[in-house]
């Protein structure tokens, strides 16, 4: 282990290192996982935990003891968790009119249709004309499509030369009125933004156009709208290759944000973690030499242990740190990042997915086959590993892009996933029902999903559509709303979500926009399916849509 210059651009240099560091425990096979159910926006108390007491993996591999199949626990580091059978119902759809009531309607809905068309073609006449000369609104508010979507703007939006940092501010020709085509045409974009809520603030990080990690923070009294004037701010160390992994959680009543990222060009797992009480950094990037090809995975196994998972050499490595020994490996104990799947899959691109939780299965994981592209499950427990389970029902020639996954209750992992027929994929692994065979939700996507669970146990579900637009969904009990919505958002990267511990509760929606900033909504949670009529804001800023595996 070595110390990485956090004030040093490029490569920056290596120092002796002077922290004791992180262990590896034979004995706890871990699982991967990229994208995590953690609800990072609480902070974790510290949990009792023993890992000595998980037994050896049996040498014979595929030969696991016979145990019954655990799901997603309660964890004390999110609301209440409601099993999904506890879910209320889904509210009524409006009925069709009947009788002379419908005959109306019809008439009403073909004079509308027509003073419609006609105005789309005198639009289209103003436009050619006006358009040339107003090709960009500088200020002002400007309405959103048809979606219903609101954008208001003011402010600066000079990009600072050192890439990453701007001031927030709302540009009016960020979300509508895009010409060109999102980035993720063609392919399965990746979540680039990493979110996460330490006490009262909001966290927001992002890798610049200078390849450095750059972070916007605010309260989470100044939401819905994201304060104007919130500078972007770099956090050195870099280049980075990959986008940033976050998570927020605590030791010993202390809260802290952790972040992590891949060197450019050696591969190496970089941290750095702010301590929230102190509002301050570490002033140096922690290096735990990996050789990585996928960006690091974080969740929570208990209160003083983060575990961390990517792709090295194509296959499933797994690395933790404790806190009390302040860093990763130390020279003395540094073994590489360990292979504990050992499931004969090697050649893996996509990044897994995977849960971490306190119960009697510590990690859940999905993954897409390296051969066959198809959905397989694992999960690790006290007594070792669950047979590898391959899900039916999906799409015939696999999946594209990374599993994004999260716990919908104490019993149940759900997975969301984009099939290379272009629809989105909805699993779940339960202790009641085991591997039920997948649904396709339709719909034609370039993004991986972005998924959250409610207190009230709703799931919603967005990801960009195959118009270059945000669509949205929802899980309600066991029904889903009857189609997906268009946000009328523009994209280059796939969206992220969080939950906020906010009074009433929040879900706050980011994306990559046209322009390298991020665009930023949030929705108060409430029993109505729909998402539109958001107002979104630019928090501004020089990002990059490049992406790790591009």
């Amino acid at each position: 282990m070595a110390t990485h210059d956090g004030n040093s651009n490029g490569g920056g240099r290596y120092d002796t290192p002077d922290y004791s560091g992180l262990q590896f425990d034979h004995s706890l096979r871990s699982a991967p996982g990229l994208e995590v159910d953690y609800r990072a926006n609480e902070a974790i108390p510290e949990a009792v935990y023993n890992p000595d007491s998980f037994p050896e993996k049996s040498p014979n591999v595929g030969v696991y003891p016979a145990l019954p199949y655990y799901q997603a626990a309660p964890n004390s580091y999110g609301p209440e968790v409601v099993p999904a059978s506890g879910m209320p119902p889904l509210p009524p759809l409006p009925t069709e009119p009947k009788g002379r009531s419908r005959k109306f309607w019809v008439l009403v809905g073909t004079g509308v249709a027509l003073v419609v068309i006609i105005a789309v073609v005198v639009g289209c006449v103003v436009g050619l004309v006006v358009v040339p000369n107003n090709k960009k609104a500088e200020s002002g508010t400007s309405q959103g499509s048809s979606s219903g979507s609101t954008t208001t703007s003011s402010g600066n939006n000079t990009p600072s030369s050192s890439g990453g940092g701007t001031s927030s501010k709302t540009n009016s020709d960020s979300n509508h009125g895009v010409t060109r085509a999102s980035v993720c045409r063609d392919t399965v974009c990746p979540q680039l933004l990493s979110v996460v809520q330490v006490d009262s603030r909001v966290m927001v990080f992002a890798r610049g156009t200078d390849k450095d990690i750059w972070y916007n923070t605010a309260s989470t009294a100044a939401m819905p709208s994201w304060p104007e004037g919130q500078q972007w701010e770099s956090l050195r160390g870099g280049p980075f290759v990959s986008q940033p992994s976050a998570i927020s959680w605590s030791v010993n009543d202390t809260a802290r944000v952790s972040v992590t990222a891949v060197s450019d060009p050696e591969g190496n797992a970089l941290m750095r973690q702010f301590i929230a009480p102190s509002s301050r950094w570490d002033t140096t990037w922690q290096n735990q030499l990996g050789s990585l090809t996928s960006p690091i995975s974080l969740c929570i196994v208990e209160g003083r242990r983060l575990d961390g998972w990517a792709i090295q050499g194509g296959i499933v490595r797994h690395n933790y740190y404790i806190q009390n020994k302040d860093n990763f490996l130390s020279p003395a104990e540094s073994k590489e990042w360990q292979d504990p799947l050992g499931i004969g899959e090697t050649g893996l691109v996509a990044q897994p997915g995977i849960t971490c939780r306190l119960h009697s299965n510590v990690h859940d994981v999905f993954v897409y086959s390296s051969s066959t592209g198809a959905l397989k499950h694992t999960a690790f427990g006290k007594s070792g590993w669950l047979p590898i389970a391959t899900y039916t029902g999906g799409p015939s020639d696999g999946f594209q892009g990374n599993p994004t996954v999260l716990i919908t209750s104490n019993r149940r992992a759900d997975f969301f996933g984009i099939g290379k027929d272009g629809a989105m994929y909805h699993g779940y692994y339960s202790e009641d029902d085991g591997h039920p065979r997948l649904t396709n939700l339709g719909g034609s996507f370039q993004s991986v999903p972005a998924a959250v669970r409610t207190a009230s146990g709703r799931v919603d579900v967005v990801a960009l559509g195959a118009k270059d637009t945000l669509m949205h969904r929802v899980l309600i009990g066991t029904e889903w709303s009857p189609e997906w919505e268009n946000l009328g958002i523009f994209g280059d990267s796939a969206p992220t979500l969080a939950n906020f511990t906010t009074k009433p509760e929040t879900v706050g929606l980011y994306v990559l926009g046209a322009n390298g900033e991020v665009n930023q909504t949030v929705w108060t949670v409430g029993s109505g399916l729909s998402w539109k009529g958001l107002t979104w804001k630019s928090m501004g800023g020089n990002l990059t849509s490049d992406y790790m595996g591009r």
